[in-house]
């Protein structure tokens, strides 16, 4: 047997089935799509585009939350600059050119190709400007330097103590590197000193070096590190012994 209610925007009384009484949550019923329409837009809220300050109507539980309401906009459009979603219109830093960005992908620097924000970042990310700088390249390592230089290549038969590369089998001359890098010693004795000289090819050279930078720069995380030890560990052997790290 339906049960009489009254229509919560017109009062006027329809008939209701228990099942639909009971299923409504809100505890609102309409006697037609037109009063519940009519009754929706009634409670409509007036709010302010966050973006471009247009007047609308938003539902009331969109601006429960403070933040929530800042954030609420009058078209898709709108909501697409919050979203990052839009885009710009800017000029390459280097050459000029017009281009477009997302908002969400803009910077401090935008480039219309990698060819010119490599051509801008050699001419001002270079030296003590650019993020990787370490102190720069120590041309002269001390008064003692070549002397233990040769007496590195001698103990060491001449032969790359890494990949056991010989020097009369290489296209080049074999390097000598300090594995405690140079401006981390005290002075030049200690770096210099046969401990911390060994024999190494070009390669098993670039490699090592990425490693004892790592290792003894405090600016690299932990996980960094682990990283360079997994690219390049045929030069684990020379920094670590079963123990951890070799003295």
């Amino acid at each position: 047997m339906k049960i009489p209610v009254t229509c919560s925007y017109c009062s006027k009384t329809v008939l209701k089935w228990p099942y639909q009484i009971e299923r409504c949550k809100h505890g609102l019923f309409f006697c037609s799509y037109t009063c519940q329409r009519a009754y929706r837009k009634a409670q409509m809220v007036l709010s302010i585009c966050s973006i471009c300050g247009k007047e609308f109507y938003a539902k009331p539980y969109r601006l429960k939350k403070l933040v929530r309401a800042q954030s609420i906009t009058c078209s898709y459009k709108c909501k697409s600059v919050i979203l990052g979603w839009g885009s710009q219109s800017l000029t390459c830093d280097w050459c000029g050119k017009p281009l477009k960005r997302k908002n969400a992908s803009l910077n401090v620097h935008n480039f219309c190709s990698r060819k010119c924000m490599g051509r801008w970042q050699s001419a001002y990310k270079v030296g003590e400007n650019s993020n990787t700088w370490r102190g720069g390249y120590e041309q002269y390592y001390g008064p003692n330097w070549e002397r233990q230089r040769r007496k590195a290549r001698h103990r060491d038969n001449k032969t790359c103590q890494c990949c056991g590369l010989r020097e009369q089998d290489a296209d080049h001359t074999l390097e000598v590197h300090h594995l405690k890098p140079f401006r981390d010693c005290k002075d030049y004795k200690q770096a210099n000193s046969l401990a911390n000289l060994i024999t190494l090819c070009r390669d098993c050279h670039v490699a090592a070096d990425v490693v004892s930078r790592r290792l003894f720069d405090d600016n690299w995380t932990e996980a960094q590190v682990r990283e360079s030890l997994n690219d390049y560990c045929a030069v684990f052997g020379l920094y670590f012994d079963e123990t951890g790290l070799a003295p």
